[in-house]
């Protein structure tokens, strides 16, 4: 479920794998980036296994995360699918970023740092201008 976190600003489909490793809480210096969630995906194991990427968006926690109070929780309705994990991250915090300006709070994309970082490091592509985003309506 995408939603704001107080280290890495944001948290989705990437730094789910802090659950693949024994020692998330040392990836969690400066935004979660030095080493953080893009060094953790770059993991062989982690980067060869991951095939498809589906985002639990029907709700989403644009403040106050990544703890589910029932007053900061908004609906989104959707679920964000793809094959690169760090496009479905970057249009999921884009869905953050669209309630967090709608309640006059500042946007968080800006901020977060694993983002571009996980593209640096060749894990996909955070720019949302680049992103084939087909939207299906049911």
């Amino acid at each position: 479920v995408p939603k704001t976190h107080g280290k890495s600003l944001f948290t989705g489909a990437l730094k789910n794998h802090y659950g693949s490793i024994d020692n998330p809480w040392d990836f969690h210096a400066d935004g979660c980036s030095n080493p953080g969630i893009a060094e953790v995906n770059a993991i062989p194991i982690i980067r060869r296994k991951e095939k498809l990427v589906v985002s639990d968006a029907l709700l989403i926690v644009p403040e106050d995360g990544p703890r589910w109070r029932r007053r900061f929780i908004r609906p989104f309705g959707g679920v964000i699918v793809g094959t690169d994990p760090v496009a479905v991250d970057a249009v999921a915090l884009q869905a953050i970023d669209d309630a967090r300006a709608a309640e006059g709070m500042e946007r968080l994309a800006p901020q977060v740092k694993h983002l571009p970082l996980a593209e640096a490091l060749g894990l996909g592509n955070s720019r949302l201008e680049s992103i084939d985003l087909i939207s299906i309506n049911l």
